[in-house]
């Protein structure tokens, strides 16, 4: 059995100084750097920043210099420069070399604040590296955790699916309201798929006080707490700011509970909170969410993910959704955040709230639970749970190093139920590139498209560039693209949808004026509509029966030309992988 890449830790731990701060940097090889920094930012400017970048997606685009993800990066780049220089820079660049190259490990930032809790309120989460174009959090190859060390040994919790959630939903009577009854529907609605799967159970508190809390944790084991609400920082018996969560009292009135509390309550078997819980600003840098996710994890809970600031339920809902569906499947919690993350990034350009999501970790390794095999059912209930795992592997975009990453528990249970194209990347992980190009290129001259576009995948995920596979699988993806579209135009024609036909035709013809018999069906459906077919430039093709292949003379591109021989490449493998390849850049600033 192949072994699965893992993830090593570069370690970060922040503690005050007579000027300022000292990071201490320790690399995956043990080598250790020092440097010293100072804040980046006045109070003001920082508000500034995480308005602009944490606003809600917009309805209309704003220009890109005035855009939140131009405030991302420019925040994001402030706090890179004032944490890595020098030394340290150094460092990371070569870290992310090496592992980049290396397909068999990934990289975990572990930063640890604990030495300087004051710098937990700066949104680290969009560290943005400038040279290299992209922002940390959002890299496959590398996830970011805010890394609490505690004595208390974590081990991963052995669970028989479903995942249990026990949730709450609370709007004190004598506080600002919230649309709690909406983002309680919109999440239930959002882990449809996960319940009717039997893979996640969602039980609502009776009421919003920490008695019905504590009362459901003693009749079962939940495993996820899930809390929408007010927060607060209070005094705490000694003095100190605190973090708390504000339950309803038996009236309905704010009753302030402390991480403390609840944690002790959630001891026993939570092992992972998610707290979207704020004082309401956006742009407040003491969010109690922090120091709730801090004490929770010094109670025991090995994971919690907490809101840094306000966020919309536009990005929350599918951030939970798609994060819970990772966890689900049983991958580790910093890779679950990543994909939730880069789901929500790529759905919603418009915001910057993607980074919003914190994740606290006391475990080394992410892996909170081992995750038993499903529960069997009816087909139906079987479709269903391999549609949850093909769509949450697919929403990772992932190559076959990224895989390795997530897979790096090595979990029998996640890999026997990787869907069949998830195995492909798997299984191919020893086949040299030129395999891969070879299966392609067969495909392609059987007109197997989707299977042709899959091995060009894997072919470029194992060497990018690879010989001419850029012009062969932007063919291939052009015809898988129109045998779709001719698909449904003969489906369309079938049933006499006339002005489908007409749409899906010029749809067609725009990209391949002669794909088969499109311009017949094209006039034919004009004319069954009573309009005569306008005299075009396109070339007129023979009228054929729907669904009847063409001669191929008249299919523009019957096999792929030029179609190289087995001959072996002029370069090899080893060539395409320059020491000096960067990581893929996500978006960054445009170059002038």
């Amino acid at each position: 059995m192949m072994a699965f890449r893992t993830l090593v830790d570069f370690d970060v731990s922040v503690t005050r100084s007579a000027t300022g701060y000292v990071a201490s940097f320790r690399a995956p090889d043990g080598r250790r750097v020092q440097t010293t920094f100072q804040t980046p930012f006045e109070e003001y400017q920082l508000k500034y920043y995480i308005a602009e970048a944490t606003r809600g997606p917009q309805p209309t685009r704003r220009s890109l210099q005035h855009s939140a993800d131009a405030a991302a990066r420019e925040m994001g780049e402030a706090l890179f420069a004032a944490m890595f220089s020098g030394a340290a820079l150094h460092q990371l660049n070569a870290t992310l070399d090496a592992f980049a190259l290396a397909r068999e490990q990934g990289v975990r930032l572990r930063i640890d604040f604990s030495g300087a809790p004051e710098l937990a309120a700066l949104p680290w989460e969009f560290l943005y590296h400038p040279e290299r174009g992209f922002f940390l959090a959002l890299s496959p190859d590398l996830t970011i955790v805010r890394y609490v060390q505690t004595p208390e040994p974590v081990r991963s919790l052995h669970v028989e699916p479903p995942l249990r959630i026990l949730a709450m939903a609370c709007s004190p009577h004598d506080l600002e309201p919230l649309d709690v009854a909406h983002e309680r529907e919109s999440l239930q609605a959002s882990l449809t798929r996960l319940i009717d799967a039997r893979m996640v159970e969602i039980d609502w508190a009776p009421a919003n006080t920490l008695h019905a809390v504590t009362t459901l944790l003693d009749q079962r084991d939940y495993h996820i707490f899930h809390f929408m609400g007010h927060g607060a920082f209070l005094q705490d018996a000694d003095q100190r700011n605190a973090g708390y969560l504000l339950f309803e009292d038996a009236d309905g009135a704010a009753a302030p509970v402390s991480a403390e509390r609840l944690g002790q309550a959630l001891r026993r078997s939570v092992r992972l909170a998610l707290i979207n819980a704020c004082e309401g600003a956006v742009g407040a840098l003491n969010n109690p969410s922090s120091g709730v996710a801090t004490s929770l994890l010094a109670q025991g809970v090995p994971a919690v993910v907490a809101m840094q600031f306000s966020i919309s339920d536009t990005i929350a809902i599918p951030f939970a959704g798609e994060f819970y569906s990772a966890i689900a499947i049983g991958l580790p919690v910093d890779a679950a955040v990543t994909s939730a993350r880069r789901n929500v990034w790529a759905r919603f350009e418009g915001s910057g709230e993607w980074a919003t999501p914190v994740l606290f970790l006391r475990t080394p390794d992410g892996n909170i639970f081992d995750v038993g095999a499903f529960p069997g059912g009816d087909s139906r209930t079987s479709a269903l749970q391999q549609e949850v795992i093909a769509a949450t592997m697919s929403n990772l975009d992932v190559d076959l190093g990224q895989l390795r990453t997530i897979l790096a528990t090595g979990s029998r249970e996640v890999i026997k139920r990787l869907p069949a194209w998830l195995t492909d990347r798997w299984s191919s992980a020893d086949r040299s590139a030129e395999e891969l190009y070879q299966q392609a290129v067969e495909y392609m001259q059987a007109e197997r498209w989707a299977d042709a576009n899959r091995f060009f995948k894997l072919c470029n995920d194992r060497a990018p560039g690879y010989r001419n596979i850029g012009a062969l699988w932007q063919e291939s993806r052009l015809q898988e693209r129109l045998a779709e579209h001719y698909r449904r135009l003969v489906s369309a024609y079938a049933e006499q949808k006339w002005q489908r036909v007409v749409e899906l035709a010029t749809i067609i013809l725009n990209e391949a004026p002669a794909y088969k018999d499109t311009t017949s069906l094209h006039d034919h459906a004009l004319r069954m509509m009573g309009m005569t077919p306008r005299p075009t430039n396109l070339p007129a093709s023979a009228p054929a029966r729907p669904g009847t292949p063409p001669p191929s003379s008249l299919s523009p591109v019957t096999r792929p030309p030029t179609l190289p021989s087995g001959a072996a490449p002029a370069n090899s493998e080893n060539a395409t992988n320059r020491t000096d390849a960067k990581p893929p850049s996500l978006p960054g600033r445009s170059s002038a």
